[in-house]
Formats: structure tokens, C-alpha cells, sequence
């Protein structure tokens, strides 16, 4: 190991003036004062506690790439995300689109869910009803909170 010169001060990663700024600042009021506000729910919302359980699978490729999804747009948000939390969200929209997404499923042909083992069968019928909501999504009018 090599001997370090008595005029050698030790190695830090970080100069000494960076450390002393750092841990000097202080956050003032003013600057606490004009953060925004977290939005609260608004009293016309209604706020339960989530205590029910929906549950569905996916193939374990589809599932990583949900999760990968979800934490993209969680850096892209700058919040933590969970795919609850998109669940939940697409849950509303499509609920908001139920007018709309009958009127279209009333124009289309009988759509009947094959058995679970007609692995073709099923994904062309997911796929059906994937072209219906993103229809009736986009025909539907904002959703208000």
C-alpha cells in the first residue's frame, strides 16, 4: 500500500465547502409556503375504505411489463406508483364509458368467451372486447372526480 506524504491531506468523494453548504442550508418559510397543496378529495367524492379484492391472471411476460409500465410512469409522475393504483384508475374510466360502451356492444356481433384452454379462441376474444373499450373510451366524455 502506498504511504500518503505528510502534506497530503485524506481523500474525501465530496469537497469540504459542498458538505458545509449543504448541511448549512436551511429550507425558509417562504419557500414551504409556496409548495402546492397535495389535492384532497373534495366533498362531493366519496371515500371508502378499500377492503374488497379483485383478483386476475396474466401470463408472467404481461405481468413484467405491467410492473415495468407502472414504474416508468411512477419516474415520469415523480411518485411512487403501484399497478393497484393503475388498476383502480383504468376501473374508473371504463366505468365512465359504460353508456357509451353499451351502445357499441349493442351494434356488435354476439361476443362469446370460449374456454379457457382455447388459448387463439380467448386472446381473439380479449381482443374484441380490448377494440370495444378503447372505443367506447374514446367516445365518452371526461371523467369527473
Amino acid at each position: 500500500m502506498a504511504k500518503r506524504l505528510d502534506s497530503e491531506k485524506p481523500y474525501t468523494p465530496l469537497d469540504s465547502s459542498v458538505i458545509s453548504t449543504v448541511l448549512s442550508s436551511q429550507p425558509s418559510i417562504d419557500s414551504a409556503a409556496t409548495q402546492p397543496t397535495p389535492a384532497r378529495p373534495t366533498s362531493n367524492t366519496s371515500v371508502e375504505r378499500m377492503d374488497a379484492m379483485l383478483r386476475l391472471k396474466v401470463a408472467m411476460r404481461d405481468k413484467r411489463e405491467f410492473e415495468a409500465f407502472t414504474a416508468r410512469l411512477g419516474v415520469t409522475l415523480n411518485t411512487t406508483l403501484r399497478p393497484s393504483n393503475l388498476i383502480r384508475a383504468m376501473l374508473s374510466v371504463m366505468q365512465n364509458a359504460e353508456t357509451e360502451l353499451a351502445e357499441l356492444a349493442r351494434r356488435e356481433p354476439p361476443l362469446r368467451r370460449p374456454p379457457n384452454d382455447d388459448l387463439v379462441g380467448y386472446a381473439d376474444f380479449e381482443s374484441r372486447v380490448v377494440r370495444l373499450l378503447d372505443a367506447a373510451v374514446r367516445r365518452s366524455a371526461p371523467v369527473r372526480q
